[in-house]
């Protein structure tokens, strides 16, 4: 009696062990069992298939022994893509995993360059393998993307006397990165607004020098 090699891939029910048996009379079984110590959660390997006689009181047999082998299994992780607003925290990175085995899990991490100062623009998310003996792994990169984020400058309302020099030119910003809500306030220095106030002082000084030259 001797039994066939055979094979499986990691994870998968044992396969029914073949054997081939010369020398008996047609239509007269032989005794015997062929057992292995492989299963589901045997690692990547060859494992023996033995042959055990039973009551065979005709016979004189010669049991003859084989190989399950155990291959690695494939698998893919593929990261997800992500997307966030310019000056926010990066998402958490995720990624599908696909052609495990039941109850196994792969060892793998995710990262990408980008964090809460990275400009607008695609970041490639990159997928790192771990130690997995028992698989040939594909690992499959993404894309964090960021995009602009929305901010809103309002200058206030401002009033003076005529011939006052203008006062200082504030605004409202809100959205800017780091500010959860509302914003803070900013003077301008804008040429024109320099200019203006130029003006109305020399036509204030031009009144002034009029009305004294009257008799």
């Amino acid at each position: 009696v001797q039994s066939k090699c055979t094979g499986q891939s990691l994870g998968e029910s044992k396969p029914a062990l073949p054997w081939v048996g010369t020398g008996p009379r047609p239509g007269e079984p032989l005794g015997y069992t062929l057992a292995t110590a492989a299963d589901a959660s045997s690692g990547i390997g060859d494992y023996p298939i033995t042959v055990t006689l039973g009551s065979n009181p005709n016979y004189a047999i010669t049991p003859t022994g084989s190989l399950l082998t155990v291959s690695t299994r494939t698998a893919t992780v593929a990261a997800n893509p992500k997307g966030k607003t310019y000056g926010d925290a990066n998402p958490a990175l995720t990624a599908v995993v696909t052609g495990t085995a039941p109850g196994d899990t792969l060892d793998y991490t995710l990262a990408t360059a980008a964090d809460a100062s990275s400009g607008i623009g695609d970041y490639p998310i990159t997928v790192t393998l771990g130690s997995n003996p028992n698989y040939s792994v594909t690992p499959a990169g993404s894309l964090l993307t960021v995009t602009t984020r929305t901010a809103t400058v309002t200058a206030e309302a401002k009033a003076k006397p005529y011939g006052d020099a203008s006062p200082a030119l504030t605004a409202v910003v809100t959205g800017r990165r780091g500010r959860a809500s509302g914003g803070g306030r900013r003077g301008s220095a804008v040429g024109a607004v320099a200019v203006r106030r130029s003006g109305a002082v020399r036509r204030g000084w031009l009144a002034r020098q009029t009305q004294r030259r009257e008799p």
